[in-house]
C-alpha cells in the first residue's frame, strides 16, 4: 500500500504524512495512514523525519515535495484576467483571500474565533481593500462560522463565495502574489503550502496550523482584529517584506513530485521485502 494525496475539504493534499499539532482531528487519520502505508512521500524532510520516527524503515521513505505544485509548476491555474473577471476585482487594488477553517477540538470557540478576522476584513473592505471570503471546509464548527461570515453579505469590497475549487484558488494566489498586491489570509494550509510558490504573503491566524513547516512569507497572528489588520498591511505596504516573499524558500519543493513518485513506483522491487513491513527503532 503507497500512502495516496488525501484532498480535503479545505483543498489540502497530504502525502501520507504532514504534521500539525494545532488541535485538528485530521491528525490521527494522518498517524494511521501512515502506519498501513508501505512506501511514504513526504512533502519535506522534516516529515520524513517524523516518518522514520514513528517506526518506518528508512529505505521507504522518499522525499518528495506537495503534489499540488506540479500544478502549479505546468501553469494549471486560472489567469489574473479570467480570476479578476470572475471575482469582479481591479487588478490595481490589493486583494485580500481570506479562508479560515474551525480548530475541531476547539469547536465551541469557533464563531468567537473567526469574529475578529471578520471585524478585519470589514474595516479593510471599508479603505479600498478587495476581500474575497471563502466558506469554511464541512469539519464541525464550519456552521457556526458561516453565519458569521454570511453577516458580511452586502459589505461594499468584500465578495463571499462558497468555493473557489483548486484552480480559481491557485490563480487569486498567482494574482496576489505575482501581478498585484494583497495577502492569503485564515488558517487554511494552503497558507502555509501553496503560496510560497507564488511568492505570495500570508497571514496565519491561530492555532491550526502549529508545528507545520513554514516558509518567510508567512506571518502569524493571533485571534485579534488589530493584529490581523496590521499584518495585512505589512503584505501590501512593506517593500521590503514583499520582496522577501517574492525569494522566499520554498518548504515545499519545486513542484516535480509527481515525475519522482512514478520513478519510485516504477523501480523499487515489488517483493517480500516491500510487503512485510517491520518496525525500526
Amino acid at each position: 500500500m503507497v500512502g495516496k494525496p488525501f484532498y480535503g475539504a479545505d483543498d489540502r493534499a497530504d502525502v501520507t504524512y504532514s504534521h500539525t499539532d494545532g488541535g485538528a482531528l485530521d491528525d490521527s487519520v494522518r498517524h494511521a495512514m501512515t502506519k498501513l502505508a508501505h512506501l511514504h512521500f513526504a512533502t519535506n524532510e522534516q516529515a520524513a523525519e517524523r516518518i522514520r520516527r514513528l517506526g518506518e524503515e528508512p529505505w521507504r521513505v522518499f522525499t518528495v515535495g506537495l503534489p499540488s505544485l506540479d500544478l502549479v509548476a505546468a501553469g494549471l491555474f486560472a489567469a489574473p484576467a479570467n480570476v479578476a473577471a470572475f471575482l469582479g476585482l481591479d487588478q490595481e487594488r490589493p486583494v485580500i483571500l481570506f479562508c479560515q477553517h474551525s480548530v475541531t477540538t476547539e469547536v465551541d470557540q469557533a464563531a468567537a474565533q473567526i469574529r475578529p478576522a471578520l471585524e478585519a476584513m470589514r474595516r479593510l473592505a471599508g479603505q479600498g481593500y478587495q476581500v474575497v471570503v471563502t466558506y469554511p471546509n464541512s469539519d464541525a464548527g464550519g456552521r457556526r462560522m458561516i453565519q458569521e461570515i454570511e453577516a458580511l453579505q452586502g459589505v461594499p469590497g468584500i465578495r463571499i463565495v462558497k468555493s473557489l475549487g483548486r484552480h480559481r484558488f491557485l490563480g487569486v494566489l498567482n494574482l496576489i502574489g505575482r501581478c498585484g498586491r494583497g495577502a492569503c489570509v485564515g488558517n487554511s494550509s494552503g497558507g502555509i503550502k501553496e503560496t510560497p510558490i507564488f511568492g505570495c504573503p500570508a497571514v496565519n491566524i491561530g492555532s491550526r496550523q502549529r508545528g507545520r513547516l513554514r516558509g518567510n512569507n508567512v506571518q502569524d497572528v493571533p485571534y485579534d482584529a488589530q493584529a490581523v489588520e496590521s499584518a495585512i498591511r505589512r503584505c501590501t505596504e512593506d517593500n521590503a517584506f514583499r520582496a522577501q516573499c517574492r525569494h522566499c524558500l520554498n518548504p515545499y519543493g519545486a513542484g516535480n513530485a509527481g515525475a519522482q513518485i512514478a520513478d519510485v513506483l516504477a523501480t523499487i522491487p515489488v517483493n517480500t521485502e516491500l510487503l512485510q513491513k517491520k518496525t525500526c527503532r
